[in-house]
């Protein structure tokens, strides 16, 4: 199994040490440093060398603020965040994905499921572990438009609105064959449904009404 080299973050150091201890049962688990202040974690936040950041939201003076994840992806866009918690506030979970998280785990969870949150956020997808979801009343939170960068979006939303080749093109100043393209080797494989598919897979995922013009 891939090497998954992993930061632990937190302000008790029993924490960190216990986790430390824990997840060294697995070759294939590697923890490469750790933080215990927020300052400590945003010098690190960029290392080429961590795959995934186990994070806990209760550093002193944050108070659980989410925005942590905000602060952690402007050091780093392509970070992969776990956040390990405490906290089950509905708001806090469904604020943690929307600001970025690939993940979030309750401090009360077994060490398998940290570990499948790690494995899982390793390898670019989500990971919310059960009961999580079905505390902020979700039954996943699988979301594929997060595999598209905002052009990428952009290109199905509008197709997905009714917009035609042309009008995209202007719109997005794009070559008729860049477009395609994108579609083809980006969009397509994300979410799995062509063009002419667009439109429903939108209504599916509840980013436009299924209400008729």
């Amino acid at each position: 199994m891939t090497k998954i080299n992993v930061f632990l973050a937190d302000d008790h150091d029993i924490v960190i040490s216990g986790l430390r201890d824990m997840l060294c049962q697995y070759p294939h688990i590697d923890v490469v440093g750790h933080a215990s202040t927020e300052a400590d974690l945003m010098e690190n936040a960029s290392r080429e060398d961590v795959n995934v950041f186990v994070v806990d939201l209760g550093f002193k003076g944050t108070k659980g603020d989410i925005s942590l994840i905000r602060r952690l992806k402007e050091r780093n866009e392509h970070i992969r965040v776990v956040i390990f918690s405490m906290r089950e506030n509905i708001h806090t979970i469904s604020g943690c994905y929307t600001m970025g998280a690939q993940g979030y785990v309750k401090k009360s969870a077994s060490l398998k499921l940290v570990v499948e949150a790690i494995e899982t956020v390793s390898q670019g997808d989500d990971y919310f572990a059960p009961g999580v979801l079905e505390s902020i009343g979700m039954k996943a939170v699988r979301d594929p438009l997060r595999k598209l960068d905002d052009r990428e979006k952009q290109i199905f939303l509008m197709f997905a609105q009714g917009s035609d080749m042309t009008e995209v093109a202007s719109e997005l100043n794009l070559s008729e064959k860049r477009i395609n393209n994108l579609i083809t080797e980006k969009i397509k494989p994300v979410l799995g449904v062509s063009r002419t598919g667009f439109r429903e897979c939108a209504i599916r995922l509840g980013v436009i009404d299924d209400i008729d013009d």
